[in-house]
């Protein structure tokens, strides 16, 4: 995306827009499928080494191209125009959209191996589910999802557990799929107790709210808690 952006011109983005975007939905189709591709393989590979061989579809996603060029419009030309409106020269206008653009092409591309283990996952019957996987330094909300293990994509997990798919721009995030009883291991326990601690100082100080994740029995308000987990240090 990067090679690409330089293709846009800032001083005429109208006259180099479509070239430009019809060339990174191109880019974005590819890779996305090549992501897929890998997720097939490599969820093969994860059930002959921890499902016993277990045997099951392997569903492949297909793009949302409309989409991918709503965001790349999005964050691309229209970001570049506005950064041009708020006074930055075109120079340092292109440099900062390329990096939104850049972040917004890497999630599409990614989430062709993201949705295949979440469509697979709702496939197969053998799966308890899918649970969230980081880069191992999160942001706060990341590592909250991480924290729920597999409460995703299978027919038994909790259907009101929709935040597990939302990936942000430049996400770390990956999906995996869950054969049999999860363990957190010890860098997830860690965020484990520290949403804990954030949940009961939440209640403590805030009171009890309605929310979509409960671990304890009580409802808390996620951005309550994940202010606290940014002021622990978490992004």
């Amino acid at each position: 995306m990067r090679e690409m952006w330089a293709e846009l011109d800032p001083v005429r983005i109208q006259s180099t827009r479509d070239r430009w975007l019809a060339a990174s939905l191109i880019g974005a189709v590819a890779y996305h499928d090549a992501s897929a591709e890998l997720a097939a393989d490599y969820v093969a590979s994860y059930r002959l080494a921890e499902a016993e061989g277990v045997t099951g579809p392997i569903v492949r996603p297909v793009v949302d191209r409309a989409r991918v060029v709503t965001s790349l419009s999005l964050t691309g030309p229209a970001a570049l125009y506005l950064e041009q409106q708020a006074g930055l020269d075109p120079v340092e206008a292109h440099r900062k959209a390329g990096n939104k653009v850049a972040g917004a092409y890497r999630r599409h591309v990614q989430q062709g191996g993201r949705s295949l283990v979440d469509l697979t996952a709702r496939a197969d019957r053998s799966v308890v589910g899918w649970r969230r996987v980081t880069d191992g330094s999160p942001c706060a909300f990341c590592a909250m999802l991480a924290t729920r293990g597999p409460v995703y994509g299978s027919e038994s997990s909790a259907r009101s557990s929709t935040n597990g798919s939302r990936y942000h721009d430049r996400c770390g995030c990956s999906a995996e799929l869950v054969y049999g009883e999860w363990q957190p291991n010890e860098t997830e326990q860690r965020w484990i107790d520290d949403y804990q601690a954030a949940a009961e100082e939440a209640t403590a100080t805030e009171g009890v709210r309605r929310a979509p994740y409960s671990r304890d029995g009580v409802r808390h308000d996620e951005d309550t808690i994940l202010h606290r987990l940014r002021e622990q240090g978490y992004r």
